[in-house]
């Protein structure tokens, strides 16, 4: 028995058959990160198909590494609700705050998504989107690799009804559908919270912003290593496309 050729055989068909099916999904959520997951994760329950893709091997985004990388992330107890129903455990501190285990809160956020039917892509990175007739309709995606090691090979298209850019303080997909992106401003944790959740939004017909990327956008506060704002953020993204899903 070949047991190599079989390893590889496996890999390859079930490789191929689950990029085949990323490459048509009712909504693309770009990174991987607490906004994105819980997206994802919002709209999957509700029968969506959703592919995310994440240019790292990891998800979580920035919430792995906590603040300033101690394992301890915080909370607002009126922001708690999506880590309380994905089984992170939550402990009272200080100020209405709650602090949890930021790998945990990661990985479970990330195992709620896939358990409801998400697609997780690591190691893709989005280089474009597709448009027609000013309407975002999916994203050019191609490996990381590829792009880290500055070789020139031509990218494949997923398609999707809408697109979310939750890549962080990058704005990255805001940046290639040509939208100005202004940059976060300094620190305020509580404001930050409040804007990251209002300026989540369509920014382009077929593109909603969520997270990072939508305080990036806007140009709001940062809030620094607190997370229910991004949370939060995921969640109204889900429920606005799911309104024009429906």
């Amino acid at each position: 028995m070949r047991v190599e050729r079989e390893i590889t055989s496996i890999i390859l068909r079930e490789g191929y058959e689950f990029i085949n099916y990323c490459s048509e999904s009712d909504v693309i959520v770009v990174g991987a990160g607490p906004a994105g997951l819980t997206c994802a994760y919002e709209l999957a329950k509700n029968d969506v198909d959703v592919t995310v893709v994440e240019r790292k091997l990891y998800v979580g985004g920035g919430m792995t590494g906590g603040g300033m990388l101690f394992p301890a992330g915080v909370i607002m107890e009126e922001t708690a609700e999506v880590l309380e129903e994905v089984g992170v455990e939550l402990r009272p501190a200080e100020a209405g705050l709650l602090v949890f285990n930021p790998v945990e809160a990661a990985v479970k956020l990330a195992n709620a998504a896939l358990e409801a039917g998400a697609r997780i892509l690591v190691g893709v990175e989005v280089e474009d989107v597709i448009e027609r007739r000013g309407r975002v309709c999916g994203v050019v995606v191609n490996w990381t690799a590829v792009n880290a090691a500055n070789m020139h090979v031509d990218p494949l298209a997923f398609e999707s009804e809408y697109t979310v850019d939750a890549t962080g303080h990058e704005a990255a997909v805001c940046k290639l559908a040509g939208i100005e992106v202004s940059g976060e401003g300094p620190m305020w944790a509580e404001r930050g919270e409040e804007l990251v959740v209002k300026h989540t939004q369509e920014v382009k017909p077929g593109l909603f912003v969520a997270g990072m990327a939508a305080s990036a956008v806007k140009g709001a506060y940062r809030m620094g290593p607190i997370f229910g704002g991004m949370l939060e953020s995921g969640k109204r993204a889900a429920e606005e496309i799911l309104e024009r899903l429906t």
